[in-house]
C-alpha cells in the first residue's frame, strides 16, 4: 500500500509535530576519508542492525486487544510509539485532542523500516484514526541503497544516526508535497533538500507505482553559483523542492504555486521559471 496524503490538510484541528531525531540531536565528527566500498559495507552492516532491532521491538510489544473505541485509540497509539526503535523514528503527527473522545483525531508515524531484501530502507506512515480506532501503514518512500551509500560516502560518516537526520530532513519536507509530485507532475525527477545537500527522487522503475530517492548529492559538489545550486538553496529556504524540467531547475513551493495548488497554478509557476533563468 502506497501512501496518500491528499486528505490530511496542515490547517487541521491543532497539528503537532515531533521531529524525533532533532528531539535526541546526534553528536558526530566526520572520519578523515569514505571510500565507496567502505560506504557500501556500512549499509550492509545497518540494514542488518536496523532490521534486527525492528523485529525485536515488534515481538517485544504486541498490539493492544482493548475494544473500546476511545481507550483502543489511544492503547494503539502508545503500542505504536513502543513497537518502532526509537532510532528508526522519523516524526510524529498528531491531529486534534489525543484523549480518543473526538473521532476527528488521529496519529501519525513516519519511521524507517529496513528491506532486507532490495538492501534499502522504506519510509512507511503508520496511523491510527479514533474514528474507527484501527491501526493502518502504507509506503511514503523508498530509498535506495545507493543513496545510503551516497549519504554515508559524502558525508564522511560512520554514524549511521547522522545518515538517518540528513535522509529524515528530505522526509518532513516531501510528505506535505507528495501529492503534488505523485498526481501533478507524474513522479517526475525532482530533488528534495536535506540540511547539507538533496535527495534525488522520482518513479521506481522496479515497482512502476511508487517512489524512490535514487541517490543523495551534496552541497559540496554543486559548483556555487550554478542553476543546481540556486534552485536547491531557494528550495530549502521556502520547503519546497526542485523539478527538474527540460534541463533547466524549477523551484515549486507553497510561495510560489499557493498552499493548496490547482494544475494552472502548478504549471504557471513552471512557466515562469523554465522562461527566466532562476536568480
Amino acid at each position: 500500500m502506497h501512501w496518500d496524503s491528499k486528505d490530511i490538510s496542515l490547517d487541521a484541528l491543532g497539528v503537532q509535530y515531533d521531529l524525533r531525531w532533532k528531539m535526541d540531536g546526534v553528536p558526530s565528527e566526520p572520519v578523515a576519508g569514505m571510500s565507496e566500498s567502505l560506504a557500501d559495507g556500512l549499509v550492509t552492516r545497518f540494514i542488518d542492525e536496523w532490521n534486527r532491532a525492528e523485529m525485536s521491538a515488534a515481538m517485544r510489544h504486541e498490539p493492544p486487544a482493548t475494544t473500546k473505541r476511545a481507550a483502543a485509540y489511544r492503547a494503539l497509539r502508545t503500542w505504536l510509539e513502543r513497537a518502532i526503535p526509537r532510532e528508526l523514528q522519523i516524526m510524529t503527527l498528531r491531529i486534534g485532542r489525543q484523549t480518543g473522545l473526538e473521532k476527528s483525531s488521529a496519529f501519525f508515524m513516519f519511521h524507517w523500516a529496513p528491506n532486507p531484501d532490495r538492501q534499502w530502507m522504506s519510509v512507511l506512515v503508520s496511523w491510527v484514526d479514533a474514528r474507527r480506532a484501527n491501526f493502518e501503514e502504507g509506503i511514503l518512500l523508498e530509498v535506495s541503497r545507493h543513496a545510503l551509500v551516497r549519504l554515508f560516502q559524502r558525508m564522511k560518516t560512520t554514524d549511521a544516526r547522522v545518515v538517518l537526520e540528513e535522509a529524515g530532513e528530505a522526509i518532513t519536507r516531501y510528505w506535505e508535497v507528495s501529492p503534488i509530485h505523485r498526481q501533478a507532475l507524474g513522479r517526475a525527477d525532482i530533488l528534495v533538500p536535506t540540511q547539507r545537500g538533496a535527495l534525488a527522487i522520482g518513479r521506481d522503475d522496479d515497482s512502476q507505482k511508487g517512489c524512490v530517492a535514487k541517490t543523495w548529492i551534496s552541497d559540496a559538489r554543486m559548483q556555487i553559483g550554478s542553476p543546481r545550486q540556486r534552485a536547491v538553496a531557494a528550495a530549502r529556504d521556502e520547503r519546497g523542492f526542485v523539478l527538474m524540467a527540460n534541463g533547466s531547475f524549477v523551484v515549486l513551493s507553497a510561495k510560489r504555486t499557493g498552499k493548496v495548488p490547482a494544475m494552472n497554478d502548478i504549471k504557471r509557476a513552471i512557466d515562469s521559471q523554465l522562461a527566466r533563468p532562476l536568480g
